[in-house]
């Protein structure tokens, strides 16, 4: 007995060790609010982010709902809120604050939300940036045409390794909103939307002259038929490198960006469209496009892009192409078109069509000037 006794005190010494250890590094151990375990995970330590020093973790598993999580770690000064490796099945949105960290477990982490006519996570409150989305899987209900998958009101912010799914709305979105200054340098990386009714990864209405100098690395778009991949409005300092686009075989123009000012395009595979590939509206000074393949069977496809600038602006511009490869065994081949009342300078290099009707062709209006080797 006295030996029994003398266990249970050691046990209850190292569990107090533990906690007291935990609330030292600053890390908000939930698990103990609800009679739960102590966090084992991987980020049971001090997080650093941009703008967060020495944000501490809550771990949503102890609590109710994953918006209850939230605003526990808003309320108590924490910044990171850790999701289990399971499957979420949530009735409204997640309201996400600015500055917070929402993280799964790669390959582990799901956010169901069907039947309900509203974006599964939306940012919440005032704008104030460094907003981190990572690591999950989010999934909607392709009947509701307002069932977006995230959409960020926000600056300095980066979605990771993110996969959104079968939602009514856009996949990926940004918005502007309320916003009375630029939202800059917003990032999403590693990420892929599947059949998402509306754009796959919206960034903006045209012409916003906000949402600038962002980053769309490394993502894949799966197309429902008649969607776009990309929607970019205002395209100053953009750079998209690493793009797979496919099953976007409606009339819509894949890749959409208006505004290209010292943006860029590189490392870009295309698989089915019609009419353009890529279209590139209101272009000013330099737009640079590089490492671009295209595949397209489809017989109503006109070629591959598209340019215009705009008075609107005042600009001329300045398009550099290299390494472009088509196959193309139905539309017209590589195909490029530039119309605008300011004079664009097209320099294209290394342009290389296969396929029955593989022709490379520029289509200009007005006094453009055009060197095509």
């Amino acid at each position: 007995m006295i030996l029994k006794s003398l266990g249970l005190v050691v046990l209850v010494f190292f569990l107090s060790v533990v906690v007291l250890l935990s609330n030292i590094a600053g890390v908000e151990n939930a698990g103990h609010y609800r009679g739960l375990g102590l966090l084992t995970d991987e980020y049971n330590d001090v997080v650093n982010y941009p703008g967060n020093p020495d944000a501490g973790v809550v771990n949503a598993g102890s609590f109710e709902t994953i918006q209850e999580a939230i605003d526990f770690a808003r309320g108590n000064g924490f910044n990171v809120v850790q999701l289990e490796g399971k499957t979420y099945n949530i009735n409204t949105s997640i309201l996400l604050y600015s500055g917070m960290t929402l993280q799964g477990v790669s390959g582990r982490t799901f956010i169901s939300m069907i039947g309900v006519n509203k974006p599964v996570i939306k940012h919440y409150g005032s704008i104030a940036g460094y907003t981190v989305i990572r690591d999950l899987t989010v999934t909607g209900d392709v009947t509701q045409s307002a069932n977006t998958g995230i959409v960020l009101n926000d600056y300095y912010s980066t979605i990771d390794n993110v996969t959104v799914a079968n939602v009514g709305g856009h996949g990926i979105e940004f918005s502007t909103e309320g916003a009375s200054s630029t939202l800059i340098e917003n990032k999403v990386i590693n990420c892929m939307v599947r059949n998402a009714q509306d754009v796959s990864y919206y960034f903006g209405a045209d012409d916003n002259v906000v949402l600038t100098d962002g980053s769309l690395l490394n993502c894949v778009s799966q197309g429902s038929g008649d969607n776009l991949a990309v929607v970019i409005g205002s395209g100053g300092g953009w750079l998209i490198d690493g793009l797979h686009v496919y099953n976007h075989h409606g009339t819509s123009i894949p890749v959409y960006i208006r505004g290209g000012y010292n943006t860029t395009l590189t490392n870009v595979y295309i698989e089915g469209f019609q009419a353009y590939a890529i279209q590139f509206g209101a272009c000013q000074l330099n737009v640079n496009i590089s490492n671009i393949n295209i595949i397209t069977t489809d017989e109503n496809a006109v070629g591959i892009f598209a340019f215009d600038a705009s008075s609107e602006f005042g600009f001329d511009c300045n398009v550099n192409i290299a390494n472009v490869s088509v196959f193309n065994s139905s539309s017209d081949g590589l195909d490029i078109i530039a119309g605008m009342p300011y004079k664009m300078k097209i320099k294209a290099v290394n342009l290389n069509a296969t396929g029955s009707r593989a022709t490379n062709a520029v289509s200009l209006d007005m006094d453009d000037v055009v060197e095509i080797p």
